[in-house]
C-alpha cells in the first residue's frame, strides 16, 4: 500500500454508524510513502488487530505522521509489526483507548521530522471529541493498556512515553 493521505484507515463511525468497522484485522501488509499516518484507526473502531505489517516513510505531506495511530480504540492489538523511518511517533494509542496491547514490535528511526517517540501511550492535546465521556469522564488517554516486549531504536525523544494514562503496564 503506497500513497494517499493515510495508507490504511479504519473508520469507527459516529451516531448510527458507530462501531461499523469492529473486528478488522490488518495482517502482512507493507505500507509506505504515505502523506500522513501509515495506519490510522479512528474512534469507535474496536477489537482491531494490526499484526505482522511493515510501515515506513510516513509524513510525505506533513509532520504529524505516525506509523500506526490508534484513537479511542478499545481492545486493539498491535503486535509483531516492523515500523521504521516515520516522521513522528512509531506507534501511538490515545484518546481514551481501553485495553490496548502493543507487543513484540520493532520500531526504528521514528521521529525523523525531529520529534517523536518509539511508542506513545496517550498524547497531550487530544481533541475532547475523540473521547467517550460516558465511559471515560476523566478523559484518560489510555486505560489498562499494556506495552511489552518491543524493540525500539533511534528515537529523538523517549523510546516509550506515557501521558495521561490510567493503569498502564510497561
Amino acid at each position: 500500500v503506497t500513497g494517499g493521505y493515510y495508507g490504511i484507515k479504519i473508520d469507527g463511525g459516529e451516531g448510527a454508524d458507530k462501531g461499523m468497522n469492529n473486528g478488522v484485522i490488518i495482517d502482512h501488509c507493507i505500507v509506505h510513502d504515505v502523506g500522513y499516518d501509515g495506519i490510522k484507526v479512528t474512534p469507535n473502531a474496536d477489537d482491531i488487530v494490526i499484526v505482522e505489517n511493515e510501515v515506513y516513510f510516513t509524513g510525505r505531506e506533513g509532520t504529524n505522521a505516525q506509523g500506526i495511530d490508534s484513537v479511542n480504540t478499545d481492545r486493539i492489538r498491535i503486535s509483531r509489526n516492523n515500523v521504521h523511518d516515520t516522521v513522528a511517533d512509531g506507534i501511538m494509542t490515545k484518546g481514551g483507548s481501553i485495553g490496548a496491547i502493543v507487543d513484540n514490535n520493532t520500531v526504528a528511526n521514528s521521529g525523523t521530522g525531529g520529534e517523536g517517540n518509539g511508542i506513545l501511550v496517550g498524547a497531550p492535546g487530544t481533541d475532547a471529541s475523540c473521547f467517550d465521556e460516558a465511559v471515560n469522564p476523566a478523559y484518560n488517554e489510555c486505560i489498562g493498556c499494556i506495552v511489552r516486549d518491543n524493540t525500539i531504536d533511534g528515537t529523538p525523544n523517549a523510546s516509550i512515553s506515557v501521558y495521561g494514562s490510567l493503569n498502564t503496564r510497561l
